[in-house]
């Protein structure tokens, strides 16, 4: 009953998804449900907020491949309430290390109206970091909010470096779409893959040229022939 169980379990569903057709995929996940559901009703088990939380998603994910959407909501709730709790108590750089798994588990749950207060509340407090912005950004984007979403994802792009700086330019992109502003969208990813560039390939996110050319792409459609 230690974090070991959720890594155990996570590479149990990678394999047993990857396999769907496998007769054994389907006991093998049901094992998981089981063990993880031991894990978690153990109130003395070696856990903290984060691998709790974590067990709780990786729980979310065994029976939402096992077919239990009920089940899976279910648990993102208890996820929800227990990273709540800790973040009324946390102070602020604490609370960003909490912004992913709460904006994950709210978007999940469809949910993210809620959460922003918190999240423009820490981007008030740490007005230097880039995490803050970035997710309140994300958020809003899930919540078909791109308008409000333009500001903090700028900021993110603005104070992020590095490989993190790649991420925020891709959302900045992809908000930038979404709220119709084609141009700058085009802009935007033109300047995440110089910086792409730049990187050296270790560093370079998996994924990034792909998305970000995607979204020139898309961005290139939409304003039509120049």
């Amino acid at each position: 009953h230690t974090a070991s169980a959720a890594d155990f379990v996570y590479g149990l569903w990678a394999c047993a998804t990857a396999l769907p057709a496998h007769p054994d995929s389907r006991r093998a996940l049901r094992a998981a449900a089981v063990a993880l559901a031991e894990v978690l009703a153990d109130d003395d088990a070696p856990l903290t907020v984060d691998d709790r939380g974590e067990a709780l998603r990786m729980a979310r994910a065994v029976w939402l491949a096992l077919g239990d959407v009920d089940e899976a909501t279910a648990l993102a709730e208890t996820q929800r309430a227990l990273l709540a709790d800790a973040w009324a108590t946390a102070d602020a750089p604490r609370r960003m290390t909490l912004g992913w798994p709460r904006a994950e588990v709210h978007h999940f749950l469809k949910q993210e109206a809620a959460l922003v207060p918190d999240l423009v509340a820490l981007v008030a407090a740490l007005p230097d970091a880039y995490d803050p912005p970035y997710r309140l950004a994300w958020v809003l984007l899930k919540a078909d909010r791109p308008s409000e979403a333009l500001a903090p994802a700028a900021a993110a792009a603005a104070r992020a470096y590095g490989p993190r700086r790649i991420r925020a330019l891709q959302l900045l992109a992809d908000v930038q779409v979404a709220a119709g502003r084609y141009a700058d969208a085009r802009a935007t990813a033109a300047e995440g893959l110089q910086a792409l560039l730049r990187l050296n390939p270790s560093e370079r996110p998996a994924g990034a040229a792909a998305a970000l050319g995607a979204t020139e792409h898309r961005a290139l459609s939409a304003l039509g022939p120049q």
